[in-house]
């Protein structure tokens, strides 16, 4: 049976050769797309790997900065000052937003898997190679750097500055980094590079008004022990000596609720909040510091919460005494977040017997754009306010005594008018004599540095994580390369039935020398699956240059299909072991298929009619053939894929569009064979014409005729397919890029919001009040 299987492949070479080379398309097919997914997989892992170096676990902070210090005590680790920015030329012919300003010193670039530069000089930076392409910079040029000076008071706190603050950085460009060389780095998994620019971290610190603190911490060894190392001033807070005592606060203005608890002893909360207006009767004060405090010496352990005790300068100004009302006017952030003024009534208790206001000046809070204004006009308090209101005695007592509180309420009453998420105390103070470092230990060892949302993540574990579960390209690839396999496999049948067809005398020698079918059967498919087996080696070689081809074509011609990420070629053997596997089941399967129609045929048949063997069998007497079925079940399967997504007003959905796609494309080949099977029934004469001629040749051999249809259709389809959604794409992306760009107007107490919002995408931000409205 060998030799006879060896002879026939040698013999009938140039027959067999067509069936080789349609193994060899549809196994090529199959590897080059499992490849594909290897080089997907691999790129997206390597992707991973070159934006988190050598890191394993990071603590991002955000808005809360603790020392950078910390790193020397949790070596191996890197602080970094992480800020959202704007980079330009200095002819402003080149712009990038979204721009990832990064302080750094000689650690970060220890995490970095490839030797990098030296240490960044003061006034230079170093430019990652996707930044660097969009300004079109290199070494030696200049760029201007807008970093924004971070506030520790969240954009969403009821007091806060409305306006960004940002500082311009013009800085020479020292070095450009690749991806390689950690030019990548970012902690949010993102196929398109970021666009990074690093700066020393000392000369940052200094320019954005924050020395000696980061907010982003990086360690490339274990999990480390954050409450072994870490202090209050890692917290936010600091200690300060006030008139009789110290004082904790903090710089973010509201202590968090977990420090207030773990101070729990010997020490007095306060609560000091910006009002909008005191009223009593038709006299009011504007604008003025209210102080809630928990008890002595500030109030009394007896006051009430709906009395208040105001002091000599509000008391002359309002013309107030005990029993008097007086309401408070102030802002507070509503469900909605929207600043909502709201008003609360209070009876005058006393007026305090303070001597002088500025024995008090140090409860105000460092409140962000107004601790530091040197006139009222300058106030930045995160709500519009009217100049109008303030008098000449407000400014100037604003310059004598600054925030210094007007009036004073219990701790419980203030906490229900001015609580919020971040807090209800905005310092907290120890009597004289208190030791500081016995009050931090206490705290220290009650508090949990994860209260306070400092944890470290575990970003390799998630970014490798992120890598092996993404969308499986190996099996999308075979989707889309299905309707190709289909046309190859089909390709194959035919050219192999040619060769059966050419040797059906030879066929029908051995049946009648007394080869029994089985036999028969047995060589035929042997040969098959040895055509099989060379035709899928091959394909191996052909799927690999298959799948270089694709790769080169998507980091070239198609770069923004992957969002110019670099993909690399990486295959595995496992790989190319399943799709030779894959190619010669699948061949063999057809190549079966065609042996057995033909070894059901009689010597005596096969020694007659030769290579006439698919001459038209007579009208069938059967009422339904498989090809009505195909027809009838395709039809309605495409009916209901194209119904349920319009009943559901979703006419975007793929799945549903290549579904009834394929299945009208069978439900036509279907009645093309049901066509030609009812040509060959008799019928009346018809005209002779090339029309009539050519369709009645093609009922002739109809089953290759429909193969024919077949492959072509599928061509057609996938080419059709493809392109419709490429210009769907391309239609969705016109749509979302129009909107890049514009002017939106809104609400007053709305900005707060949508700054915030535009502050977290990295998007520029402009503000203008009514006034330059109508000044433009």
């Amino acid at each position: 049976m060998l030799n006879l299987v060896r002879s026939s492949l040698r013999f009938y070479a140039k027959s067999h050769l067509g069936t080789l080379l349609g193994v060899m398309v549809a196994s090529a097919i199959l590897v080059g797309a499992l490849a594909i997914g290897d080089c997907v997989r691999e790129s997206l892992r390597d992707l991973a790997l070159a934006r988190i170096g050598k890191t394993t676990f990071a603590l991002a902070s955000a808005d809360r900065f603790f020392r950078s210090a910390l790193a020397d005590d949790l070596q191996p680790a890197a602080a970094v000052l992480q800020l959202p920015g704007t980079a330009a030329t200095p002819d402003d012919t080149a712009r990038a937003n979204h721009v990832q300003i990064l302080g750094v010193d000689e650690h970060f670039w220890n995490l970095a898997k490839t030797s990098v530069t030296e240490k960044i000089p003061p006034d230079s930076v170093v430019l990652n190679t996707a930044l660097a392409r969009q300004l079109s910079v290199k070494p030696g040029e200049t760029v201007i750097l807008h970093v924004q000076k971070p506030s520790l008071l969240s954009q969403e706190a009821p007091i806060s500055p409305r306006e960004d603050v940002s500082t311009g950085l013009r800085l020479t460009v020292s070095a450009v980094v690749t991806d390689a060389e950690f030019g990548r780095f970012g902690l949010q998994a993102n196929q398109a590079s970021p666009l990074n620019a690093f700066v020393p971290l000392a000369w940052l610190q200094a320019k954005v008004d924050q020395p000696g603190r980061a907010n982003l911490l990086l360690t490339s060894g274990a999990e480390p022990e954050l409450k072994k190392h870490w202090t209050l001033a890692d917290a936010g807070l600091e200690w300060r000596d006030v008139p009789g005592g110290l004082e904790l606060r903090s710089g973010r203005v509201f202590l968090d609720p977990a420090i207030v608890a773990a101070a729990d002893s010997g020490r007095e909360l306060y609560l000091t909040y910006f009002v909008n207006e005191l009223r009593d009767g038709q006299r009011t004060t504007p604008y003025s510091m209210v102080t809630a405090a928990s008890g002595p010496p500030l109030v009394p352990s007896d006051l009430s919460d709906s009395e208040i005790i105001i002091s000599p300068w509000l008391a002359e100004d309002l013309q107030a005494k005990p029993g008097d009302e007086v309401q408070l006017s102030y802002f507070v952030l509503g469900s909605s977040h929207r600043l909502e003024e709201k008003t609360n009534t209070f009876k005058v208790r006393s007026v305090t017997a303070v001597p002088s206001p500025t024995a008090d000046r140090t409860l105000m809070p460092d409140f962000p754009g107004i601790a530091k204004a040197e006139k009222t006009e300058n106030w930045d308090a995160g709500f519009s306010i009217d100049m109008k209101k303030i008098r000449p005695k407000d400014e100037q007592y604003w310059k004598e005594f600054r925030g210094t509180p007007k009036a004073f309420i219990t701790l419980a009453a203030g906490r229900a008018m001015w609580g919020n998420r971040f807090g209800d105390v905005t310092a907290i103070r120890f009597p004289a004599g208190t030791s500081r470092q016995t009050v931090e230990s206490e705290m220290l060892a009650k508090l949990d540095p994860k209260s306070l949302g400092l944890t470290f993540t575990p970003v390799r574990d998630q970014a490798l994580a992120a890598s092996s579960q993404s969308e499986d390209f190996a099996g999308l690839f075979i989707g889309f390369s299905f309707f190709l396999v289909v046309a190859a496999l089909i390709l194959l049948a035919m050219l192999f039935h040619f060769g059966l067809e050419r040797r059906a005398t030879e066929t029908g020698v051995l049946l009648a020398v007394g080869w029994r079918p089985k036999q028969v059967r047995r060589l035929l498919i042997l040969e098959g699956v040895a055509l099989a087996a060379g035709g899928s080696v091959l394909g191996v070689a052909g799927g690999i240059l298959y799948a270089r081809a694709i790769l080169w074509g998507l980091t070239t011609l198609w770069r923004a299909a992957v969002a110019e990420s670099p993909l690399q070629f990486h295959v595995t053997a496992q790989t190319l072991v399943i799709g030779c596997v894959s190619g010669i089941l699948v061949s063999t399967l057809v190549i079966a298929l065609a042996v057995r129609s033909l070894a059901k045929r009689s010597a005596r048949e096969l020694l007659t009619q030769g290579n006439e063997l698919e001459l038209a069998p007579g009208v069938t007497k059967r009422r339904r053939s498989w090809a009505d079925w195909i027809a009838v079940v395709s039809g309605l399967g495409a009916v209901a894929c194209v119904a349920v997504p319009l009943a559901q007003h979703n006419t975007a959905d793929v799945e549903s569009f290549f579904s009834a796609g394929a299945l009208l494309l069978i439900f036509f080949v279907a009645v093309a064979a049901v066509w030609f099977r009812s040509l060959v029934k008799p019928a009346a004469a018809r005209p002779l014409t090339l029309w009539n001629l050519g369709v009645r040749g093609c009922t002739r051999r109809r089953n290759r005729s429909v193969a024919i249809i077949a492959l072509l259709a599928s061509g057609a389809f996938l080419i059709t397919a493809v392109e419709a959604n490429k210009l769907d794409a391309t239609r969705d992306s016109g749509k979302r890029s129009s909107g890049t760009g514009g002017f939106a107007f809104i609400g007053e107490s709305s900005l707060p919001i949508v700054q915030d919002l535009n502050r977290k995408a990295g998007r520029e931000f402009f503000a203008l009040d009514q006034n330059s409205l109508k000044d433009a």
